[in-house]
């Protein structure tokens, strides 16, 4: 699959927005696919740490487990599956800008399923973002 990366400049400062985007529990508030996400592992967010993002499929839930396999504060986080039918890697990076924090979002398979259907999965990651990213930005944006 042909990576997918996509930026947002969100009206907050770099360390609310990254204390928000590095913890993928959150997600369910911004992002329409997820129904259920939590954290599965004891301690501080991380490397190592994992997180079971569940959504639906055809009216059947599907949970895929991602684990945390880069995490520099303020700066990048990123996550792989490690279980679940979409075998994805994603980062999120963050970069202080005039005004706000200027976040991009990384989302690349090359495995299984995703050698096949890449371009497809793909071009539906992209639109999911775009279509995605409007509530992220006020969501952060509203916040306290």
């Amino acid at each position: 699959m042909k990576p997918v990366e996509l930026s947002i400049v969100i009206n907050r400062p770099l360390e609310a927005c990254f204390a928000y985007l590095a913890d993928p529990s959150n997600d369910r508030e911004w992002r329409r696919e997820w129904i259920e996400a939590e954290k599965t592992t004891d301690g501080p967010h991380g490397v190592s740490a994992r997180y079971r993002l569940t959504g639906t499929l055809l009216g059947r839930r599907i949970a895929t487990v991602y684990e945390t396999i880069a995490y520099e504060p303020n700066r990048q986080a990123a996550w792989t599956a490690v279980s679940g039918p979409l075998p994805l890697t994603f980062s999120r990076a963050f970069e202080a800008v005039e005004g706000g924090t200027r976040v991009t979002m990384r989302y690349e398979g090359d495995r299984g399923f995703l050698k096949l259907a890449g371009p497809l999965v793909a071009g539906i990651g992209k639109r999911q973002m775009e279509g995605d990213f409007p509530k992220l930005k006020q969501v952060l944006e509203q916040a306290p």
